[in-house]
C-alpha cells in the first residue's frame, strides 16, 4: 500500500474514534443536571462512570448522617438504651421531636437517622458515644479518612450548616459504598416506612424521604439532605441486572430529576472499565477520571482560540477501532486538536478534529 494511502487510512481510523465521542447520540446521552457536583460509581469495581466537580468540597446537609449512623452501628448494640439530653432535644428541625429525658433504643435512633432527617436523634447518638457532639464530629472525620474520604470534614452529627463542615460527591460515594457492606445498615436504607417506640410507649410512624424507593425500579436506598446553604443533596444506591451503582449529588436545584438522569446514564451502556468522553456546552471536552497512569502531555496549538485535548486509547468505547489504533500507532496516547467552527444561527456547533501524533512527540498542527 502506498505510503500516502496508509496515512489516509490511519487518519480515517483516528477520526472515526473522534467522531464516536462527538456524535449527536453521545452528546444527547450526556445527562444535563442542575447539581453543582455529582458522581456515578460502579459498586463492584469502584469505576467512576460520571463525574462533575466530584472532588470539590461542598456542604452536604443530612447526607452527613451516613457517617453518623455508620459509627453508631459500629459502636452500639441495637438494644442499647439511650437517654435524650436537653441539648439533643433542642436541635433545629428537621427532627422527630424527642423529649429531654426520654429513653429510646439505639436501633430505633438509627432508623430515625437514616429514614427521616432526625437531627435530634443524630445528636443524641453522638453525645452517648463520644460525650459531646464536637468530640463525635472529630471521630467522624477520622473514621471517614480511614475509609478513604480524604476531602471530608465534620463539625456536627446532623449536617446543619457549620463553617468547616463539608464533603465531596466522591467522598460521599466512598462512605456509602463502605456503609452498605454492613447488612444492618443496608437493611435500614431499604425501609420505606418504619415505626419507633420509646420506653415510655410513645410511637413515631416515619416515612422514608428517599422518594426513589417508590418511583425508581431497583432503588436499594439513599439519604437526602437540604439546607439553604447546601441546597438539595443525595447519595444512594440502585441495581439493575448484574450492575449496582452509587450516585451522589451536591447542590442540586432538581434533585430527583438529576438523580434519575444520572442513574439512567450509568445503567445506559457504559461498560465496566470504560469512560464516556462527551462534549458539553459546545466548548469543553469532558471525561470521567481515568485509571491511574502517567500524566498526559498537552500538545501545543498554534494560533487562534483552538485548544488541544488528550484522548487515551483504552478509554474509547469502540474497542475494535481502539485495537486497530494501538497496532497502527503504538504511542502512549493520542492527542486531537479540536476547533469550533462558527455556524449560522440555529445550527449546532461544528467541531473540526485533527490527529496530532503520539503523545511522546506531540506537536501542534
Amino acid at each position: 500500500m502506498p505510503m500516502r494511502r496508509t496515512k489516509l487510512v490511519v487518519l480515517s481510523m483516528l477520526l472515526l474514534n473522534c467522531s464516536a465521542y462527538l456524535s449527536p447520540s453521545s452528546v444527547s446521552a450526556y445527562p444535563r443536571i442542575t447539581a453543582m457536583a455529582a458522581l456515578v460509581m460502579d459498586v463492584q469495581t469502584g469505576t467512576i462512570l460520571y463525574e462533575q466537580n466530584a472532588h470539590v468540597p461542598l456542604p452536604m446537609a443530612s447526607t452527613t448522617k451516613i457517617m453518623t449512623a455508620l459509627i453508631g452501628l459500629e459502636q452500639l448494640q441495637p438494644n442499647t438504651l439511650l437517654r435524650l439530653s436537653s441539648y439533643a432535644a433542642s436541635m433545629s428541625p428537621s427532627k422527630i421531636y424527642l423529649k429531654s429525658g426520654e429513653q429510646i433504643r439505639a436501633g430505633d435512633l438509627l432508623q430515625a437517622i437514616l429514614v427521616s432527617p432526625a437531627n435530634d436523634a443524630s445528636v443524641a447518638l453522638a453525645g452517648y458515644i463520644s460525650g459531646s457532639e464536637e468530640a463525635f464530629a472529630r471521630l467522624m472525620t477520622r473514621r471517614a479518612r480511614e475509609l478513604g474520604a480524604r476531602n471530608t470534614r465534620f463539625e456536627n452529627a446532623s449536617g446543619l450548616p457549620a463553617e468547616g463542615h463539608y464533603s465531596t460527591a466522591y467522598d460521599l460515594a466512598v462512605l456509602l459504598r463502605s456503609a452498605m457492606q454492613r447488612p444492618a445498615f443496608a437493611g435500614i436504607m431499604r425501609l420505606k416506612t418504619t415505626t419507633l417506640v420509646s420506653e415510655a410507649g410513645r410511637i413515631w410512624y416515619l416515612r422514608n424521604h428517599n422518594r426513589l424507593l417508590w418511583t425508581f425500579p431497583g432503588m436499594i436506598g439513599g439519604k437526602t439532605g437540604f439546607t439553604r446553604a447546601a441546597r438539595r443533596t443525595y447519595v444512594g444506591m440502585a441495581e439493575r441486572g448484574s450492575r449496582t451503582l452509587i450516585v451522589s449529588v451536591l447542590g442540586s436545584a432538581d434533585l430527583w430529576g438529576d438523580v434519575q438522569r444520572l442513574l439512567e446514564y450509568g445503567f445506559g451502556g457504559v461498560g465496566v472499565g470504560e469512560t464516556r468522553m462527551v462534549l458539553r456546552s459546545g466548548t469543553k471536552l469532558l471525561a470521567s477520571r481515568p485509571s491511574p497512569r502517567a500524566g498526559p502531555k498537552r500538545a501545543a496549538v498554534a494560533g487562534g482560540n483552538a485548544s488541544a485535548y488528550t484522548a487515551q486509547p483504552g478509554a474509547f468505547r469502540h474497542k475494535k477501532h481502539t485495537e486497530v489504533l494501538r497496532q497502527k500507532r503504538p504511542g502512549r496516547g493520542r492527542v486531537f486538536r479540536l476547533q469550533r467552527r462558527r455556524q449560522p444561527e440555529g445550527l449546532p456547533t461544528h467541531l473540526d478534529c485533527w490527529a496530532c501524533g503520539d503523545l511522546s512527540h506531540a506537536k501542534g498542527q
